[in-house]
């Protein structure tokens, strides 16, 4: 081969050679953008996961504010009944729990307040970070236990003077002490 012919093919080559480059090139750069792409509506997607927890979280704080009135109603009506089995009607102890009993009542409504605005699941919120949301569904979370542990702690003073109530009946009926 001549080296006009060499010449010539390695000019050729070297042209295929920078077609398939630029063809590479082109290709890797689209492949980012679908890598873009991807991870971005990832990142959506776990924003929008996030917020309906944050939402549902927030419903289950409002939905348990709404129950805990009516375990109080019961609790105040067992506290006053063991007052007057006892002769202690208005006294500073049925007091004392009676307020006990507001003061949680009025803790839960608190709770609940400030749950009331995360209902709505604004997509404002998917403007920010995801961190944020994150935040915010952890604080709604802890909310939620602190109301869960108020209704029980109600539950379990309603069942201890059910059966304080039951012992003192039980001991009068009886005439044992």
């Amino acid at each position: 081969m001549s080296d006009q012919a060499m010449n010539l093919l390695t000019a050729v080559l070297s042209s295929l050679a920078l077609v398939a480059a630029v063809v590479s090139a082109a290709a890797a750069k689209q492949s980012a953008k679908y890598a873009a792409d991807a991870g971005a509506a990832l990142e959506k997607q776990h924003k929008l996961n996030e917020l309906t927890q944050l939402v549902s979280t927030a419903s289950q704080v409002v939905i348990l504010a709404d129950q805990v009135p009516r375990v109080a109603i019961h609790l105040v009506a067992m506290i006053r009944s063991n007052a007057i089995a006892v002769g202690g009607k208005g006294g500073s102890i049925e007091l004392r729990l009676t307020e006990g009993v507001e003061s949680r009542l009025g803790r839960v409504k608190e709770l609940s307040e400030r749950a009331k605005p995360f209902l709505s699941g604004s997509l404002a919120m998917l403007s920010g970070p995801v961190e944020e949301v994150v935040v915010r569904r952890m604080d709604m979370q802890a909310l939620l236990y602190e109301a869960q542990g108020l209704r029980d702690q109600m539950i379990r003073e309603h069942e201890q003077a059910f059966e304080q109530l039951m012992q003192w009946r039980s001991s009068n009926v009886t005439g044992r002490p």
